[in-house]
């Protein structure tokens, strides 16, 4: 007869010996690394009335690497009718549970402006404070050479960032550090029950150039079926004082899994005289084969030098993963 203590121990025993095992095959795993990636294909045309204005196509590879508390990005964006090619969020990482650290090709952490929301949202243009340069030949729907950390204790996050601003506009387009650092920027934010309230900063360091001055308010509202998200920025650069903002409401019904409306209002006034003001109304619809559309009209009665001008434009775009 086996002794009861004795069987007790020995069941104990291959307990833990499974538990090991299952924790060794995770850390393998974990240390094995894994390799994702998507492509993201754009078909973008414009129509005021019934006079066609063009069409642009544009393309976004990115591969990631994953290895523990380790990765790696690089995605390269190709955009032929502007003869743009440039790297676009690629850093390499080290990630932690409450923190972290990156480095590379990155956006400043500027409102709540990222990769996803700027190219997955329903509207076919970016709000006009998105776009313009506030720091000097950097404006918040790009990257720029950075070194960011980035730390959370769950209701509160803090961002902080030392970037180099070019003195051309294509200078650091393919370049994952800068020769200097010539500013910081940094933002926090906290989480409410449904609410997401943030500031953000960028500055110029002393000694460097003058170009970087620039604070944002953000917020986004979250209820069924609803989404509510604004900024507004101003900056101090000397040579020309600027300030806009924008706000949308996004709308998604019940049963709408594949569907949704929304409406934005955008202003941006600069200190040289240029007045930009406009809405947007549009729908996003998913189609069969992973499509998605997007139909925009824009109007407004301050349209400013912006390419995108009034009127109709649709969006065709389709993501590849793999």
């Amino acid at each position: 007869m086996v002794c009861p203590r004795l069987w007790s121990v020995a069941v104990t025993l291959c307990a833990l010996t499974q538990a090991l095992s299952a924790r060794a095959l995770v850390r393998e795993q974990q240390t094995a690394g894994k390799i994702s990636g998507e492509y993201e294909d754009y078909l973008l045309a414009f129509r005021r009335g019934t006079k066609f204005i063009g069409r642009e196509r544009a393309a976004r590879l990115k591969i990631s690497y994953d290895s523990g508390p380790f990765e790696v990005v690089a995605s390269y964006y190709t955009a032929p009718a502007f003869h743009s090619q440039s790297l676009n969020e690629s850093w390499f990482g080290y990630k932690r549970s409450a923190y972290t650290v990156r480095l590379g090709q990155l956006m400043l952490p500027i409102g709540q402006s990222d990769w996803d929301d700027q190219w997955y949202d329903p509207a076919n243009t970016f709000p006009s404070v998105e776009t313009y340069p506030f720091i000097k030949n950097t404006s918040l729907n790009s990257t720029t050479p950075s070194l960011m950390a980035v730390g959370s204790n769950g209701a509160e996050q803090l961002a902080v960032s030392a970037f180099g601003i070019a003195s051309a506009p294509s200078e650091y387009k393919n370049n994952l550090v800068s020769d200097a650092v010539d500013g910081l920027a940094a933002r926090y934010q906290r989480y409410f029950a449904n609410t997401i309230i943030g500031v953000s900063t960028a500055q110029s360091l002393p000694g460097r150039t003058r170009d970087a001055g620039l604070y944002c308010v953000d917020g986004r509202y979250t209820i069924p079926h609803l989404v509510t998200r604004g900024e507004f920025l101003w900056n101090t650069r000397p040579t020309d004082r600027s300030q806009g903002g924008f706000i949308t409401f996004t709308y998604r019904g019940d049963h709408w899994s594949d569907a949704s409306l929304f409406f934005r209002f955008q202003m941006l006034h600069q200190q040289s005289g240029i007045f930009d003001q406009r809405e947007v109304l549009g729908a996003k619809i998913r189609a069969p084969y992973d499509f998605t559309v997007n139909i925009n009209y824009t109007m407004g009665p301050h349209m400013g030098a912006f390419r995108s001008g009034a009127g109709w434009s649709v969006q065709l775009y389709r993501v590849y993963r793999f």
